[in-house]
Formats: structure tokens, C-alpha cells, sequence
């Protein structure tokens, strides 16, 4: 867990939170590993928001992460929610959007380090979209 960010990922850090739309009700969420923290802090900082820390999003946790994204978006359905968490669970949680909500991803499905999935979420917080993106 205290594993802290190499130069490359505290440059990135701060190129998502320049790069990134700030919504008045956004919610950043983090895995407890520092990595995760540091990568998200930035952009929580530039927000004005706490980041709020989910054992939910730590390594192993898999598709458990999915019942935590939902209760934040049902408890706030207009906020943007980030939510940084690791490759075994973001596998998990896509896996759990396409079987269980339906969700179409792009043809090559990928998580490089400091890459960013973007999802949509309808009214009814069923995920609707997917978007990747990576970091330079």
C-alpha cells in the first residue's frame, strides 16, 4: 500500500487533472493503495473535493467494486464520479458492466498504467458507454 508514484505517474496525475471536465458534484474515489491516492489527488484538489478512500476499489476485490460505484451513483445520480482503483478490479468491474448492464466495450479492451475508462451511466444507473483513453 505505500508503494508511492514514480516521476512518470506524478506527471500524469497532474495532466488528468488538468485535462479533466470538473462537474460542481463530482466525487473522486480511490483504491487505499498510495498509488491509487496520489494519481487521483490532483484532480481532487482542482475539484475542490476530499478523495473519499473505498476498500471496495483495492486489488482482489473484483467485481465487488461495481455494488460501491452504484451506491455512490444512487446516493448522488447527477454527480461525475472518479473512481481509481487497479487492473484486476477494472477487469472485474467491465466484465460485470457487459454481462450485467448490457454494455457494449470497444473491440480491444485494455487498462495500460495511467490510462482512463470514462463511463456513461443512464438515469436509472445502468452503465450506457465506455471511452478509453490513455495519459501521455
Amino acid at each position: 500500500m505505500l508503494r508511492p508514484l514514480a516521476d512518470a505517474g506524478t506527471r500524469q496525475a497532474h495532466v488528468l487533472a488538468a485535462s479533466s471536465v470538473l462537474d460542481p458534484a463530482m466525487r473522486v474515489f480511490s483504491s487505499p493503495a498510495r498509488r491509487c491516492v496520489d494519481t487521483v489527488a490532483p484532480l481532487a484538489r482542482r475539484a475542490g473535493v476530499q478523495v473519499e478512500i473505498d476498500e471496495l476499489l483495492y486489488e482482489g476485490r473484483g467485481s465487488a467494486a461495481l455494488e460501491g460505484l452504484r451506491g455512490a451513483l444512487r446516493s448522488a445520480p447527477s454527480a461525475s464520479i472518479v473512481a481509481c482503483t487497479h487492473g484486476d478490479v477494472l477487469a472485474s468491474l467491465l466484465n460485470a458492466l457487459v454481462h450485467e448492464d448490457g454494455l457494449v466495450l470497444p473491440d480491444s479492451v485494455r487498462w495500460a498504467e495511467a490510462s482512463t475508462w470514462i463511463i456513461d451511466f443512464d438515469d436509472a444507473g445502468a452503465a450506457s458507454a465506455a471511452t478509453y483513453r490513455t495519459v501521455d
